[in-house]
């Protein structure tokens, strides 16, 4: 028994292309679940599910282009429930292409023979009754080429639990959260305080 439940794009409702199977060495759908992914190009396309049970948080396997030289990008998709616009989320290729096929991987997209793997976002997004239409759309601010969307997991995330006592945490000793900043110092100093 999982706490999330999941959801593949391909059997999804959609506007864009439903692209697979295979299993071809360097093709994205042989990366994908079921070697099958939904491929949103275009301005409005779409891929949507209907919410089997209520959920409050959304995990999006997908793939977007690599920076040209390499390194990743970072770009929103649009999420609608019931046909409202909730929230952008931002994905990140960083993660996601290595060159060089099967002879050695680097970062270079010059070395050639792209490979592209997928990789998940997660995100709360505030209630999502069951029976809900739940919808990744690219909109017009959603800069990404394209959205390769592999499948969708939904859950209803608890509350986070309070810090115990006689626990410290980094932020009080100078980590910030998600600023992209090295917080080394912080953790050192943290583990140190106790």
């Amino acid at each position: 028994t999982l706490p999330y439940i999941e959801y593949e794009a391909e059997e999804g409702a959609t506007t864009g292309a439903i692209v697979g199977p295979t299993r071809a060495f360097g093709q994205v759908a042989a990366e994908a679940s079921g070697r099958r992914f939904v491929r949103l190009n275009a301005t409005g396309q779409y891929v949507e599910f209907t919410a089997a049970e209520a959920a409050n948080s959304i995990v999006i396997r997908h793939n977007i282009p690599d920076d040209p030289s390499g390194g990743g990008i970072v770009a929103s998709i649009s999420l609608y429930v019931n046909g409202a616009h909730r929230q952008d989320i931002m994905l990140s290729s960083r993660q996601a292409w290595l060159y060089g096929g099967e002879t050695g991987y680097s970062n270079d997209p010059a070395t050639g023979s792209p490979h592209r793997f997928f990789d998940e976002n997660r995100a709360l997004v505030g209630d999502i009754p069951a029976g809900a239409t739940v919808r990744l759309q690219k909109d017009t601010g959603d800069v990404a080429a394209y959205y390769n969307i592999d499948l969708i997991d939904l859950e209803q995330v608890a509350e986070p639990l309070t810090m115990p006592a006689d626990f410290v945490s980094i932020t009080d000793y100078g980590a910030t959260p998600d600023d992209g900043t090295d917080d080394n110092n912080a953790i050192y100093d943290a583990i140190h305080a106790l």
